[in-house]
């Protein structure tokens, strides 16, 4: 069994070198036009940089931004560039640079969009249309206002609690002083009224932090995304693999004839 399965493998290395040696000619003649593709694509294609910024908001969830995103992203995929900067407010030469937008929502309070673009001088320009436009959709504008009303609210009932409570505070100084049991009431009120205050401030950060998406991130690294190794590389395996399929296609033909002369 082991010396047929070593026969068949030994057939098989043959059969492959026997191939490749009969359409050496062909599969070398697509591999050189790969390569001439490769290198038409490199010098008279476009090409395009990638790059991506972060944009934060602690109050808007995340997977509903990605989905209020997707009507930029379908206009550009359908290169609709009346729609694309209609909807960034911006010149309709400059939304052509764009190639492919991609939002990435799996940061906490933040989002990550990718961008590639064929004009990086540009990229501002986009960042801070993108930037606008999710902030002006309504959604973001009433999450971030519901919920400022909901802290102002309850700011207002906070201060309202602490004035209360230094009225009430003084009113006990003069009226009993230098009663120890006194004292202990003081104490508690004291320790109340610092809670009161703690609860004020982390309340009053929380205010201050409800804002739009702002982005973080102003250092933007630019990868330039055609490349002649990348392209010769690539073409190349493309002129391989086509050399390869008519020159398997052939050889079916020849035994598909050697077959039918046999039978004759």
């Amino acid at each position: 069994m082991e010396n047929k399965n070593e026969i068949d493998i030994i057939s098989l290395i043959v059969w492959i070198l026997n191939f490749f040696k009969r359409y050496f000619i062909l599969i070398v003649v697509f591999i050189v036009l790969g390569i001439s593709a490769g290198l038409i694509d490199f010098y008279f294609g476009r090409n395009y940089y990638n790059t991506k910024f972060i944009a934060s908001s602690p109050v808007i969830n995340n997977q509903i931004v990605y989905e209020l995103v997707e009507p930029i992203k379908y206009y550009i995929n359908h290169e609709m560039y009346d729609s694309v900067a209609q909807k960034l407010s911006l010149e309709e030469d400059v939304v052509k640079d764009i190639r492919k937008i991609s939002i990435d929502t799996s940061l906490n309070q933040a989002v990550v969009i990718d961008m590639e673009l064929y004009n990086k001088d540009n990229t501002e320009l986009i960042k801070a249309g993108l930037i606008n436009y999710i902030n002006s959709i309504p959604y973001v504008i009433s999450s971030i206002e519901g919920k400022r009303a909901e802290l102002d609210k309850y700011l207002k009932d906070l201060n309202k609690e602490i004035a209360e409570l230094n009225e009430l505070q003084a009113a006990v100084l003069q009226s009993i002083e230098g009663n120890k049991a006194n004292n202990i009431t003081i104490d508690g009120m004291f320790n109340e009224m610092m809670l009161l205050y703690d609860r004020k401030l982390l309340l009053q950060a929380e205010y201050n932090s409800l804002q739009s998406f702002k982005v973080i991130n102003n250092n933007m690294i630019f990868d330039a995304e055609n490349s002649l190794m990348k392209s010769l590389l690539l073409f190349s395996v493309i002129g391989l693999f086509f050399g390869v399929v008519v020159s398997s296609i052939l050889e079916v033909r020849r035994k598909v004839k050697l077959k039918q002369s046999e039978t004759k």
